[in-house]
């Protein structure tokens, strides 16, 4: 995966499932992903969240981490309007849009 491909999955999420004017992933999945486990409190389905400030209290709750292979994380923030992409590898993408 790309910086640019991550950055365009973590901007779906941010979104709430929608791309442009058609909603892509369903909300009840995403809710359901972002829904926190009794197992693990601060884990969802594919998601950390920082609903109980586990990720970083300086971050608001709404806040969640996607991580992927080989350290790639893109970290959502939706009342910031915010995503921030960190890609392991030494390789450099910039995307003009997305």
């Amino acid at each position: 995966m790309t910086s640019r491909d991550l950055a365009r999955f973590a901007y779906l999420l941010l979104r709430n499932g929608n791309w442009g004017e058609q909603q892509i992933v369903p909300l009840r999945y995403l809710d359901e992903m972002k829904k926190v486990s009794w197992v693990q409190p601060d884990y969802g389905l594919g998601l950390r969240s920082n609903t109980n400030g586990s990720l970083s209290e300086s971050l608001p709750k709404d806040a969640f981490v996607l991580s992927g292979a080989r350290l790639n994380v893109a970290l959502v923030v939706p009342s910031w309007d915010l995503i921030v992409i960190r890609m392991s590898q030494c390789t450099v993408s910039i995307a003009r849009s997305f």
